[in-house]
């Protein structure tokens, strides 16, 4: 652990892997989750992690029943009209059977493993005696032993509770209940519990079971790989990870293979929610602004947002930071750009290493930073072993162009912005009949007077006049050109604003064109 942590790293990845399955389910766990942490470790020791599924031999049946007993208050024959007694999968925390309701409902029945509270529990004050020796013992840590202690305390009991794991997957399902690319699986809260937790069951080819199949022959494609386009369900899954993190703002932040499914049409179906996150507009808003320059490459702009977002510590070493960001960037354009010769997940090390060089360099990262690294390396890590490389490049920048876009056309035809434009002409219709009728009244009785000050020829002040219409005209005919293509416009009074916008954009064409023909 110590070399893990520490700058030198002297275990290989598959040594790692084996000694986390010797150890048993609680240190698989373990092994997931830093597989989920890029800033720690480099991404050949990742990727090792991400194999690690976690599988474990079941608990007796009779088990199983008494927790469904003993939550529901009723045995699973009076709950269920049929229930498998053997699982269809089983993990160190929990177990999946299949079942259907009276309806003839197909459902996953997610059953919590008698007595993992106390095991977890046991083995958390053991993790943290480790963390407390390794602090004493000294020694350089790119993140505190005990900081990474608390962070998988936290990440278990979370996915202990299954309750907070519900609210995760109604709100989820809710967001995304309109998507075509991704699903959510319903789920019945009348048969959830604490303990309990009763999911649609839905019939796809878990990712986990493609990438071993891939793993075992690489040159060859197996019965899996021949069922599923898997660099067409890569992309979906970099595009679902980006539409949860920056649309929904609510995203599932354990992208481990084992909670991916391929549905027919590629459709990226997810599971086990017991790990997620969500955004606030201000991390949000700076988020954007440093992604958008990175798919920019304006490296300048890219630093800035950077140091925005990372929070200095009193022994932060700013210069030293400059430093590795420059060589991270430079490194990054040698990778994609010098011959063509990509490697593998350039724009996920791109990130890993930032990570790695702000905990390096005494800035401390925001939690829920943090989180969106994570879920976007570890969908462009799966993508890339499923033949979809550089994911976060291509994907992300077609998705934040297609949102720039929509936010504009949302904020020009909110309710508000509508409203305040039929209120302005409304007021110009209602008070301009009565000004032009008393300036032609004044004109009439020879009673029309002007206050001038000119302190130019009138013929320079009428130039200048005609040029500032013709560039404000200019600007608003772009304008209107941006909205026209948009896919679909709003409807005002049953009336599409195509058709005006239309027609605006000829009357500014025809009035540009005659101030064009007087200034000459």
């Amino acid at each position: 652990m110590n070399s893990l942590l520490g700058s030198g790293l002297k275990i290989g990845p598959e040594r790692v892997v084996a000694f986390l399955r010797k150890m048993g389910p609680t240190a698989m766990k373990i092994g997931q989750h830093l597989a989920l942490r890029p800033d720690l470790l480099p991404q050949e020791y990742t990727d090792a992690l991400l194999t690690l599924v976690d599988r474990v031999p079941p608990f007796p049946w009779a088990e199983a029943e008494g927790v469904i007993r003993a939550e529901l208050g009723r045995g699973s024959a009076d709950v269920f009209a049929y229930i498998e007694r053997r699982p269809v999968a089983a993990g160190s925390l929990a177990q999946v059977h299949r079942a259907k309701l009276e309806d003839g409902t197909e459902v996953a029945v997610k059953i919590q493993r008698p007595g993992i509270e106390a095991a977890i529990a046991k083995d958390v004050r053991r993790i943290r005696r480790i963390a407390r020796l390794l602090e004493a013992r000294g020694g350089s840590f790119v993140a505190a032993p005990s900081e990474l202690a608390d962070e998988i305390e936290s990440w278990l009991k979370q996915e202990l509770d299954f309750r907070r794991e519900l609210e995760n997957v109604e709100r989820m399902q809710s967001l995304a209940a309109d998507s075509e690319t991704q699903r959510i699986p319903l789920v019945f809260r009348s048969l959830s519990t604490r303990r309990v937790l009763v999911y649609e069951f839905l019939h796809g080819v878990p990712v986990s079971a493609v990438l071993q199949e891939m793993r075992r022959d690489p040159a060859a494609s197996g019965p899996l790989q021949r069922q599923v386009d898997a660099p067409a369900f890569a992309r979906n899954l970099v595009r679902a990870c980006f539409t949860q993190i920056f649309r929904y703002q609510f995203f599932h932040a354990d992208l481990h293979p084992g909670n991916l499914f391929i549905l027919p049409d590629n459709v990226v179906a997810f599971v086990d929610f017991g790990l997620c996150d969500e955004l606030d507009e201000r991390v949000r808003t700076n988020q954007m602004r440093y992604l958008a320059a990175v798919y920019n490459r304006d490296i300048p702009r890219m630093y800035k947002a950077l140091t925005e977002i990372l929070v200095p510590l009193d022994a932060s070493d700013l210069e030293g930071f400059r430093r590795d960001f420059t060589a991270e960037t430079r490194s990054l354009e040698g990778r994609t750009l010098a011959d063509g010769t990509a490697t593998k997940s350039p724009s996920a090390q791109y990130l890993s290493g930032l990570a790695r060089a702000a905990r390096r360099n005494g800035f401390q990262i925001p939690s829920r930073i943090m989180s969106i690294y994570r879920a976007l390396v570890t969908a462009e890590t799966v993508a890339a072993e499923l033949g979809f490389e550089d994911g976060l490049r291509q994907v992300g920048q077609e998705f934040f162009l297609e949102l720039q876009r929509d936010e504009l056309m949302s904020n020009l035809f909110t309710r508000e912005s509508i409203m305040q434009f039929l209120a302005n002409v409304l007021n110009l219709t209602r008070d301009s009949p009565g000004q032009i009728n008393q300036i032609l009244t004044d004109v009439a009785d020879g009673t029309l007077t002007l206050r001038v000050q000119v302190s130019e020829a009138p013929r320079v002040v009428r130039t200048k006049n005609q040029r500032a219409r013709l560039w404000t005209l200019a600007i608003v005919s772009v304008s209107v050109a941006v909205l026209l293509t948009a896919t679909s416009l709003p409807a005002v009074f049953g009336i599409s604003l195509r058709w005006p916008l239309t027609a605006a954009m000829m009357v500014l064409y025809v009035w540009m064109a005659y101030l064009w023909r007087r200034l000459k």
